[in-house]
């Protein structure tokens, strides 16, 4: 690769893009910066982008204190077309992957952690807190609808020898079912499954389609779902009924008929011993399973909060760029 001072990345997925402007290390002087430094590779994460420990959008990031040397940096990841005037004016923080669980842009969706929570729902989320609060990708990469699963993905500037990636999401459709006990009677549920998270993996040529279902239950023991059977079919193919998969959990569960025994081979006999045998095990210590508090709350959900697609690496996985 070509060592360049500046270059770009653009990530395309369905009708969402986003392109940053990545730059080598930059060191303010006075109130100008300097120039960048020909790089081949760099990271695409928090840790470039706008910010620092006394920046609760970014802690992560760079651009506001001194380091050892007394150098003040310039991120080396800015928005598109931003260009910063000097060392002490603010910059939004850009990057592609995940917020923090503890990032303003997440926690102002919680619901107050006041005396009431603490007596009537510790340790769940507050009242008052918004499903957004599982939105973890930058505003600008969210989609306001979930991902139909076949849409075009293109990548730029982020392979080593690709600097054009072009796919499409998988084409599939996930089927998700309940066998459940409710007021005492079986019955078999088919639940709506939503693909709504993609991580994209571009120096590894992968990623990552995640589909979610919420859905309300007894407890949080699950005590009233018996069985949870999962499958994936082609967008392409028509779905199948619900009845093939209720006659499909019936045949795995069925105890194997006294002719399908028959057919089966007998087991092979044990070898030979050859060494003596182990000493018979310790007796199991009495244990007693420790009870949980619990709040006073009737219904759990299975499943994380989140509602909207997002398109986006994950945030402890950083991605680097390079340029050829």
């Amino acid at each position: 690769a070509t060592p360049v001072k500046a270059a770009q990345v653009r990530v395309s997925v369905a009708e969402k893009t986003k392109t940053l402007d990545v730059y080598g290390r930059r060191i303010w002087q006075g109130q100008k910066s300097g120039d960048p430094a020909p790089f081949t590779v760099m990271p695409v994460d928090w840790a470039h982008a706008y910010g620092g420990p006394d920046f609760p959008e970014n802690p992560l990031g760079c651009g506001r204190a001194r380091d050892a040397q007394g150098a003040r940096a310039v991120p080396n990841i800015l928005p598109e077309g931003y260009a910063l005037r000097s060392p002490d004016e603010p910059c939004p923080p850009a990057g592609l992957a995940a917020y923090g669980s503890a990032w303003p842009q997440r926690t102002r969706h919680f619901g107050p952690f006041d005396q009431s929570w603490l007596i009537d729902r510790w340790p769940y989320y507050p009242h008052g807190t918004s499903l957004e609060y599982g939105l973890t990708a930058p505003a600008d990469q969210r989609l306001n609808r979930f991902f139909t699963g076949d849409e075009p993905v293109v990548v730029h500037n982020m392979h080593p020898t690709e600097s054009r990636q072009e796919t499409r999401l998988p084409g599939l459709r996930l089927r998700l079912f309940l066998n459940r006990t409710i007021n005492g009677a079986n019955a078999f549920q088919e639940r709506p499954c939503h693909a709504d998270t993609l991580w994209l993996f571009p120096e590894r040529r992968t990623g990552i389609l995640a589909w979610r279902n919420l859905t309300t239950v007894a407890d949080e023991d699950l005590e009233d779902v018996r069985h949870v059977l999962l499958d994936v079919e082609l967008l392409a193919a028509q779905p199948r009924p619900v009845a093939h998969y209720q006659k499909l959990l019936a045949g795995t569960l069925a105890p194997p008929t006294p002719e399908q025994k028959a057919a089966s081979p007998a087991p092979a006999p044990p070898a030979p011993e050859t060494s003596p045998p182990p000493p018979p095990p310790t007796p199991p210590r009495p244990c007693r399973r420790t009870p949980r508090p619990r709040p006073n709350r009737r219904a759990a959900t299975s499943g994380p909060a989140g509602s909207s697609p997002t398109a986006c690496p994950p945030g402890n996985r950083p991605n680097p760029l390079r340029h050829r």
